[in-house]
């Protein structure tokens, strides 16, 4: 048998038949929460939870990204990717100084002057270094002043350059970063129900019905949500003739229904309403996921947290539903249209059929990505 017990700040599984325990920190807990958070656009639920737990994220998506954007300059776009670091304080300063620095060569200095005086690592900066603050501060108002401008080889020391700072940047910055596989809590849950399964905790695969992964125990439809034939219209959506469907399906909670149209595009609706969900942000803002032929086909995860989509002109895409993200895309699945297509029970795998082909001795294909 085994225990669970949450001592300290630790949460501790022994298993008596070794005797042998399974620490697992409640940080690492609340980050597999705040990657699903990231992963899933909730940011402000992530930033509130990062702020009352005091813990960071502390991932990056791709490292190799990250190094080419601060080798190139690029930091509209580092700065939001290393938001969620636990960065050193001499790193911190060192990106936000050199990000100064490149603003003064640009004659960016009223941008500079506002980096300078509200970015928290030059506040810190103002106190644990004061002369080398007021180094950065008197190289701003000159530049802002108008009269005398900033000389590019007074901002760096001698021997040093632009290209070797961004360089010990981007190893400082890469010393105190890693990358983590996408979706590991929905990974570690799947691995978990797979075991519950195997000691016969759980119906036998191909059993049937719904499992309440909340209350731990097959879910039970309420009353109110018993089957019944339908006897009415419940609502009607009109298209346009270029734009009529091709095809249409429920998501697996049946709050979304998707249509792929002649046109190429993809939109989801509100079966209740019969109206585009505006509640998506790319829907709402008229950025439609789209292929360039005809939909034929559509098919959701399990989950419901991914869309793949197969068109005429032999292309499969795999979206994003939440985000409206294309993750994958296959441009030649096929030389035919793509007229039907799955997913795997573990989502590892999309499985399309196309029209009808045979060998010569008469056998049909399924073709798998």
């Amino acid at each position: 048998n085994s225990y669970i017990h949450k001592i300290a700040s630790k949460i501790i599984f022994l298993d008596f038949s070794k005797m042998a325990t399974l620490e697992i920190e409640s940080e690492d807990v609340l980050r597999l929460i705040m990657q699903y958070l990231k992963e899933h656009n909730l940011s402000a639920s992530l930033a509130q939870l990062q702020a009352e737990s005091n813990v960071c994220l502390d991932t990056v998506e791709n490292l190799d990204n990250l190094t080419s954007d601060i080798n190139h300059g690029r930091w509209e776009s580092v700065l939001p990717q290393i938001s969620g670091l636990a960065l050193p304080l001499n790193t911190l300063i060192a990106l936000y100084e050199q990000v100064v620095i490149e603003l003064l060569e640009m004659k960016e200095g009223e941008l500079a002057r506002d980096m300078l005086r509200t970015a928290e690592p030059f506040a810190q900066l103002k106190v644990e270094n004061p002369e080398r603050f007021l180094k950065l501060e008197h190289w701003v108002k000159r530049a802002c002043s108008g009269r005398t401008s900033v000389d590019p080889r007074d901002l760096y020391a001698a021997g040093s350059s632009r290209e070797k700072r961004r360089a010990e940047v981007a190893d400082a910055i890469l010393a105190e970063s890693s990358v983590v596989p996408p979706s590991r809590l929905l990974a570690l849950l799947g691995h978990s129900l797979k075991w519950l399964r195997l000691q016969g905790q759980l119906p036998p695969k191909g059993s049937g019905g719904k499992y309440d992964l909340f209350k731990g125990a097959a879910r039970v439809r309420r009353r109110d949500e018993e089957e019944k034939p339908p006897k009415r219209l419940a609502g009607q959506i009109k298209f346009g003739k270029e734009s009529r469907p091709e095809s249409s399906k429920f998501s697996p909670d049946g709050l979304s229904l998707v249509s792929g149209g002649a046109d190429g595009f993809i939109e989801l609706y509100d079966p209740d309403s019969c109206r585009l969900r505006k509640d998506l942000d790319y829907q709402a803002n008229d950025e439609l996921m789209m292929h360039d032929a005809a939909v034929l086909c559509e098919a959701f995860s399990k989950d419901g947290e991914l869309l793949a989509t197969g068109s005429a002109d032999g292309k499969v895409k795999i979206w994003k539903v939440i985000s409206g993200q294309c993750t994958r895309r296959f441009e030649s699945a096929h030389s035919k249209g793509v007229t039907s297509i799955a997913f795997s029970h573990d989502n590892s795998q999309v499985t399309f059929f196309t029209q009808i082909e045979r060998d010569g001795e008469g056998n049909d294909y399924i073709f798998f990505l």
